[in-house]
This record gives structure tokens, C-alpha cells and sequence, in this order.
């Protein structure tokens, strides 16, 4: 379980740095996925890094 949220808190981390770029429209990341997945993948992520802590 901890290697999990070792992962999720590297996703996350990574995901906020690029909002501080590109800000919170996921429509204009540099990315492939579809941006309401990409939003909704980091809302799940957030709610579980917060739900462990």
C-alpha cells in the first residue's frame, strides 16, 4: 500500500506542476487523454492522497 501512494503522490505532484504552466483548463495540457478523463483521474488521485493523510 505504500509503494501505491508513493506512486499517487508522484502523479499528483507532477500533474500540479504542469496546472502552474498550463493553469486548471485541462483542455490546453500537451496531452493525449481526453481532458475531462485527465481532470477527473486527478480529482480521483487527490481524493485519495487527501483520504490516506
Amino acid at each position: 500500500m505504500e509503494k501505491i501512494m508513493e506512486k499517487i503522490n508522484n502523479i499528483v505532484k507532477q500533474i500540479e506542476q504542469v496546472k502552474q504552466i498550463c493553469g486548471d483548463d485541462f483542455k490546453k495540457w500537451p496531452n493525449k487523454m481526453e481532458h475531462k478523463t485527465l481532470k477527473m483521474i486527478y480529482e480521483e488521485l487527490k481524493e485519495a492522497q487527501n483520504g490516506n493523510n
